[in-house]
């Protein structure tokens, strides 16, 4: 059997709809499989000082700067960031705020879900890397702190 335009459009329409990264339909000896790959930045690239990005209507700018990453809480997905539980609720943690090891110290959202970001160890948070609502790569730095 042989796919028509429309027939593919329309699988592609579901992918898109139903947020699926692959779909495979078969009829008989006929199949069709289709996926969509993921593009990702790398966070070298994503956290490079002076990047420039143009404006949008729909998403949010985000200033840049070098920070020393080495001893950064560091993403483990991509997503949004929120630093607050909701909007108009006070942030989880700012800057000199003593924190413990498995404190909550931001959300991540991924495909719908909110996944919490637990401090990996106790102290003092130095810096906050990263703003409210914004779009955060795999690995990008979002907090420093500092052992007690």
């Amino acid at each position: 059997m042989k796919y028509d335009n429309k027939e593919i459009e329309g699988l592609i329409a579901l992918l898109n709809k139903w947020e699926l990264t692959e779909i495979l339909v078969e009829n008989g000896d006929s199949k069709i499989k289709i996926k969509k790959e993921a593009i990702t930045i790398p966070a070298q690239i994503a956290a490079a000082p002076n990047l420039t990005q143009a404006p949008s209507a729909n998403i949010p700018t985000h200033e840049v700067t070098a920070v020393d990453d080495s001893n950064a809480i560091k993403s483990p997905m991509v997503g949004t960031v929120y630093l607050s539980s909701a909007p108009g609720s006070p942030n989880f943690v700012s800057e000199g705020s003593e924190v413990k090891k498995g404190d909550v110290l931001c959300l991540i959202e991924a495909m719908k879900m909110f996944n919490k970001i637990k401090a990996e160890k106790s102290g003092t948070v130095r810096k906050i890397i990263v703003q409210n609502e914004q779009p955060i790569e795999f690995g990008a730095p979002l907090f420093v702190i500092d052992e007690s």
